[in-house]
Order: C-alpha cells, then sequence, then structure tokens
C-alpha cells in the first residue's frame, strides 16, 4: 500500500469546487440553470447524503472497509452495489455535481468531470485490482454485470 494516495476522496473536492468557483466567476460559459432552477443542485446534494451513507452502512454492516487503503474482507454485492460499483465514489460526486448546479453554469460543469478523472485514476483502479486479487472470479463477474459509475 506504500503507493497509495496520501488524500482520501473526499479531499480532492476541494480543489475542484476552487476551481470551479474560478471558472464560474471568472469564464461563466452559458448560464444554462438561471435562478430559481439553480437550486435543483440540492437535489444530488441530498442524494449524495443518501448514496454515502448508505453505502457506509452496508459495508460496516458486512464486516469489511470503507477505506479505499483497507483491505476488503468482503465482496459487497447486494443494495446499492446491485446498481453501481462505487456508490461512495458516485455520492461523492454527486456533492460536486450539485454545486456546479447551484452555480449553474456550464463552465463550472468541467471540474465534475476532473473529480471523476482524479477518483477513477488514484482510487478506483487500485481498489478494482486489490479486489481482483481478493475474490478473483467472484469479482470478474460482479465487474462484468455491475457498472462502475452507474
Amino acid at each position: 500500500m506504500n503507493n497509495f494516495p496520501k488524500y482520501i476522496p473526499p479531499f480532492w473536492m476541494l480543489p475542484c469546487l476552487l476551481i470551479m468557483l474560478a471558472l464560474h466567476y471568472l469564464f461563466p460559459i452559458y448560464l444554462y440553470l438561471p435562478t430559481p432552477w439553480h437550486y435543483l443542485g440540492f437535489v444530488p446534494l441530498l442524494l449524495s447524503l443518501v448514496l454515502t451513507g448508505a453505502a457506509a452502512k452496508l459495508l460496516a454492516k458486512s464486516g469489511t472497509t470503507i477505506s479505499p487503503s483497507g483491505s476488503p474482507e468482503k465482496l459487497v454485492t447486494t443494495g446499492l452495489y446491485q446498481f453501481t460499483r462505487n456508490p461512495m465514489y458516485l455520492g461523492m460526486t454527486l456533492i460536486v455535481l450539485g454545486f456546479a448546479m447551484l452555480l449553474g453554469s456550464l463552465s463550472a460543469l468541467l471540474p465534475v468531470v476532473l473529480y471523476m478523472l482524479i477518483i477513477e485514476k488514484l482510487f478506483i483502479c487500485s481498489e478494482e485490482q486489490r479486489l481482483l486479487e481478493a475474490f478473483g472470479e467472484d469479482y470478474r463477474v460482479f465487474k462484468s454485470q455491475v457498472r462502475r459509475w452507474l
């Protein structure tokens, strides 16, 4: 695990949110959600709480780690994991998306994609490798049946 990123996934939200604010105020490309429609951004913010909370609870109940650097004890394939292999990362991405929608400009959406790329490259790929090593064919089947994001 010595090559694991120093910072946890929520840390990466802050630089993305700062970039989002800068893009919105310095280069506001097309306002696609004017007032009051930009308040729809609260929907993904609330949904993120449900997703991350439910996923963390399911992992804890299953007796496996929620830490990205932890060793998986059990392959969880029920609940939210029937629809996405990464409900916690999806929930964190919804936080970034929600803030982008609250700002309402097209340029504010770019850091959402940036956040997804960061999470995928720094965390998801190595986690998937550890899951494959730990659970072999069971994980390979799960991976073929359930999408990474949605």
